[in-house]
């Protein structure tokens, strides 16, 4: 009995995922020298598509193709999480990752990497899709377009492995070059498995907990699972914010907040007449008297009063005002145990 050997792909990976071997290493790079005296090694292919980042850049495919062509001629280290940028000038932290090629398909990258023989938990957390991402760490080349930030170069320093959901951008491991059994023939047939075997199967790995039901609406729907899933958490988190219970609830609940957020952000004109007064002229009788001869509208800035009581305290008239406003101050009692009084006077 013979057996049909071929690559593994991970839950959610569709067949058109690009295999390893898919990529050529770059110039010089020996793959089998790096994996000599692994006794388990294990190569991926990363994608990275270009879009916006969750820190809200947008990354062009023209960034994208600079990293691809960066890890093609000098290749890339990949760590646990970022390194400290001041360290990258002086320390050495041991790679876990060569990422040895790349390439472009599209407006995505596919990145090559080998595990390193010595990361055997990274290894494992892979296979367990317990790590599945990765962030790219360098100096990005940022142009404003449209009041948006595009990524349109990148010089990267490593692609590094980061917790779950918690990289820049929606990276995803789409192949695993280590050989696994998927299909056994016998002789020149084989055993044909209906679709109540392929369900019994399915179900044995879900109630394993190799595969989770997500995993597999993946497989079948990968962009239409992968959004009702973001949705789903979309709204869970909302309702957690909001303190509510039930789904139909959060529509109302979020036009109250958004209209409360407006509210407090609407500033008493009067509030900020005092203020602008108070920082330009001295005396409680002269502040108040300016005070009264400022009208501004009723949705100005704090800017705007400024400037239109700079215009104000210019004046001619204004500034003779002010000049003949002051406070006459007198002392009552007599010696040092007398008593300060104060009397105001104003000569206009």
């Amino acid at each position: 009995m013979g057996k049909k050997m071929t690559w593994s792909r991970l839950p959610g990976m569709t067949s058109s995922t690009i295999r390893p071997e898919d990529i050529p290493p770059a110039p010089g790079v020996d793959v089998e020298a790096i994996k000599a005296g692994d006794a388990d090694p294990l190569e991926v292919v990363v994608e990275v598509p270009a879009g916006k980042s969750t820190r809200g850049w947008n990354y062009k495919p023209e960034s994208l193709k600079a990293i691809v062509d960066h890890v093609n001629r000098d290749t890339l280290s990949g760590f646990l999480g970022h390194q400290k940028p001041e360290d990258v000038s002086s320390a050495f932290e041991a790679p876990v990752t060569h990422w040895v090629g790349a390439k472009m398909d599209g407006a995505n990258a596919y990145f090559r990497g080998v595990i390193d023989a010595a990361a055997s938990d990274l290894k494992r957390w892979i296979r367990a899709r317990r790590i599945k991402q990765v962030s790219i760490f360098g100096m990005p080349k940022l142009a404003t377009v449209a009041g948006e930030t595009d990524v349109v170069d990148y010089r990267p320093l490593s692609i590094d492995w980061t917790p779950l959901d918690r990289s820049g951008m929606p990276t995803r491991i789409v192949a695993t070059g280590e050989m696994d059994v998927l299909e056994e023939d016998e002789d020149q047939g084989g055993t044909q498995v209906n679709w109540k075997e392929l369900i019994a199967q399915l179900l044995a790995l879900v109630s394993g907990g190799t595969v989770s039901v997500t995993d597999i609406m993946a497989e079948l729907d990968p962009e239409g699972s992968a959004k009702a899933k973001q949705d789903a958490e979309l709204i869970a988190s909302i309702r957690t914010a909001l303190g509510i219970a039930d789904d139909g609830d959060v529509l109302a609940a979020v036009t109250e907040a958004a209209k409360a957020q407006a509210d407090a952000g609407k500033t008493d004109p009067n509030a900020l007449v005092n203020n602008a007064v108070k920082s330009k002229v001295a005396g409680e009788m002269a502040q108040q008297l300016i005070a009264k001869m400022l009208h501004p509208k009723e949705d100005a800035t704090q800017e705007q009063i400024t400037g239109e009581l700079d215009a104000l305290l210019a004046t001619p008239n204004v500034k003779e005002m002010i000049s003949k406003l002051h406070l006459d101050h007198t002392l009552t009692g007599d010696g040092a145990g007398g008593t300060a009084a104060t009397k105001r006077t104003a000569s206009i």
